[in-house]
């Protein structure tokens, strides 16, 4: 939307430090100390509205101006934060600013009234071109601050938002939807300031009012009116509003699971519907799967295998310490884009070392079906192993939808692949169930039986002949079926005996399976698709990357 990257070339721990924006959602995780609230303060930094602006004097819902306040982003220190020692540049998405798409920050000092030394953050390039203050962006920066007892906090005053039908029905739609709340009332929206950093924001009804709320309840109440504020600049203005940003420092304090779901869903629609850069800090893994899952519908919808040069509209960094040969620490960042990258982040936040396992398992009725299946996908250039575990173990499709119908996690979770007769067989309404559950599949052939058929087929036969020949192997049609002279058979076990001498009188029976392959394109295509769908059910439940 605004942001598409940043690179800093120093600041504190962080030195070289390069990481991409999502153009609608990022997330920023790391462990305690890892400069997470300094690196939302170095993006929302540069952005600011200005007299010549025609935004300039409209305030947030909750009486602010659309500017982020420097003491809420940084805490620097008189004796190691040295002018100059502070670089780095954003890269914008679009020409926004002096027909550049580039802004460098630096660290100079400044006298201050008390004539004491201090810092502040400027255009590294101000005075090379007329014109290069800060970007004409809206901003909204929500802090810690935001989150505070208002039952302890004493004296208040309401703050008159002024707002509109439609600003109130959609605040206490998102309010209700976000904490999961019912039923409201006769609600009415209230928001309470007890000082410049302290604002209160939440519901009075029939039973309760803003002053017995919770934090978790103003944490979500201050998110809404400050999207509904961007909301407004979008009605008034038009085009010329250019975008926002929504800045939020540790999204999930006070919020419990649900509400953390649900809020990354609202973000999801609003800053796309809006054009708000939504930004924010978070130590939660519920978080992070959401905005994940997010990622990995993106990668889906596009049909993108390849995440290395995805301009995603939703990204995670992770900011994390390294050590220097001599023992000094750092501050890295890097882009997550995967759910097996995501593991290890996660675990690395719990202080663990990652064996991942993102597989699921893949059970089959014997193991012909399971060499078959891995020539399938080796034939379409897809490596089945960095996908599913394949489960060595004989069981029958009646054993299987027994299991499926008794709920056992491991065969409701886990896809199997039955035999392709038991399509045709007759059963009873139970294994009807299980056979259409989401995670049962049918094999493209019958092992045997499909085999079988195949190669009676003259035309086909003579081409698998030559293959033969190639691989030394000398086998007539006469030959191939010498016991078996029939067309089909009533008794499943004559394709059996019929394969067994095939087995061993071939110098493989990949051979085989390769040429079938081959020569049934269409049949394999479709059963990669009903695979891919199937996969991707069960991965979107386990939070695993999908089968693109």
């Amino acid at each position: 939307m605004i942001i598409k990257s940043i690179s800093i070339e120093q600041f504190r721990a962080m030195k070289n430090v390069e990481a991409n924006i999502g153009k609608r959602i990022t997330a920023v995780v790391g462990r305690n100390t890892t400069m997470k609230t300094t690196f939302l303060g170095m993006l929302s930094q540069p952005f600011t509205i200005s007299k010549e602006n025609s935004l300039y004097g409209e305030k947030t819902l909750d009486g602010y101006d659309y500017r982020s306040q420097f003491k809420e982003k940084f805490k620097l220190s008189s004796e190691h934060d040295i002018a100059g020692t502070h670089i780095w540049e954003l890269t914008f998405r679009q020409n926004i600013y002096n027909r550049s798409n580039n802004f460098k920050v630096k660290s100079v000092y400044r006298k201050s009234r008390n004539h004491k030394d201090s810092l502040r953050f400027i255009n590294a390039d101000k005075g090379k071109q007329k014109g290069h203050g800060y970007v004409q962006v809206p901003v909204i920066y929500l802090s810690l601050s935001r989150l505070f007892p208002i039952g302890e906090s004493g004296k208040t005053s309401t703050i008159d938002m002024n707002m509109s039908d439609d600003e109130k029905k959609l605040f206490l739609t998102w309010y209700k939807k976000v904490l999961a709340i019912q039923n409201l009332r006769n609600p009415t929206i209230k928001t309470e300031k007890k000082d410049a950093k302290h604002i209160f924001s939440g519901i009075n009804d029939d039973v309760h009012t803003v002053e017995t709320s919770s934090a978790g309840e103003s944490n979500v109440g201050r998110i809404i009116l400050a999207i509904l504020s961007f909301k407004r600049l979008k009605d008034n203005y038009g085009n010329d509003y250019k975008g926002g940003l929504l800045l939020i420092d540790e999204l999930d304090a006070t919020l419990h699971g649900f509400s953390q779901r649900s809020i990354i869903d609202l973000f999801s629609k609003v800053a796309e519907e809006y054009k708000i850069q939504i930004i924010f800090s978070t130590h939660s893994p519920v978080v992070l799967k959401s905005v994940n899952r997010l990622q990995r519908k993106e990668l889906q919808k596009k049909g993108i295998e390849d995440v290395t040069n995805v301009d995603f509209d939703n990204q995670i960094i992770q900011l994390y310490p390294k050590y220097d040969d001599e023992g000094n620490r750092f501050i890295k960042a890097q882009n997550i884009t995967t759910a097996r990258a995501l593991c290890s982040t996660l675990d690395d936040m719990d202080l663990k070392s990652t064996i991942i396992n993102q597989h699921i398992n893949l059970y089959t009725e014997d193991v012909r079906s399971q060499v078959l299946l891995g020539k399938v996908f080796k034939y379409k250039g897809i490596q089945i192993s960095d996908y599913v575990d394949i489960i060595d173990i004989d069981l029958g499709w009646t054993n299987y939808c027994q299991l499926i119908n008794k709920k056992i996690p491991e065969f409701t979770n886990n896809l199997i692949v039955l035999d392709k007769d038991v399509e045709f067989k007759s059963k009873n309404e139970e294994q009807k169930a299980a056979i259409e559950s989401d995670n049962v599949l049918f094999m493209p052939v019958d092992v045997e039986k499909g085999m079988f058929t195949f190669l009676k087929d003259h035309t086909v036969f003579n081409k698998f002949e030559e293959i033969l020949r190639k691989n030394n192997c000398i086998m007539s049609y006469d030959v191939c079926f010498n016991q078996w002279p029939e067309a089909e058979y009533d008794d499943s076990i004559e394709y059996k005996n019929w394969f067994k001498y095939l087995e061993k009188d071939i110098p493989s029976i990949d051979l085989l399976y390769d040429f079938w392959c081959t020569q049934n394109i269409e049949i394999v295509d479709k059963f990669i698709s009903s695979f891919r769908e199937a996969y991707n059910i069960i991965a979107d439940r386990e939070d695993l990357d999908y089968f693109l």
